[in-house]
């Protein structure tokens, strides 16, 4: 509950040859009845956007053709940054990666998803 920001972990996780999955966010602001998530992972912390990108462009590199893109709640991406960064933004920038042809989102709750996503 005490740590506010996102603590880069270390390696990418390979699922296959041709996908990587890239956590980008982590925590949880809800505190649902049932859930325990923001008690035992804490709020909302995003990776910053850099260190993503930086992370997908070494897969691109390694020949790597999709990324998943998971977290807690990745719709909240961005939402504990000082500026205005948001899941559009870092999906816009990780479009712009050569190599990288499918971006897939893991773990996004429909009740999140807004007009801008849908676009």
């Amino acid at each position: 509950m005490e740590e506010k920001e996102y603590l880069e972990f270390g390696e990418t996780a390979y699922t296959e040859k041709t996908r990587a999955v890239v956590k980008i966010e982590d925590g949880c602001n809800n505190f649902c009845t049932y859930c325990i998530i923001p008690y035992a992972r804490g709020r909302v912390r995003s990776r910053k956007i850099e260190n993503i990108i930086e992370e997908i462009k070494q897969i691109a590199k390694e020949g790597v053709k999709e990324v998943v893109l998971t977290g807690i709640q990745i719709a909240a991406y961005g939402k504990d940054f000082d500026e205005d960064i948001t899941l559009i933004d870092l999906l816009e920038e990780i479009n712009k990666i050569e190599g990288i042809e499918r971006i897939r989102l893991r773990f996004i709750r429909i009740k999140t998803i807004n007009r801008r996503i849908c676009k």
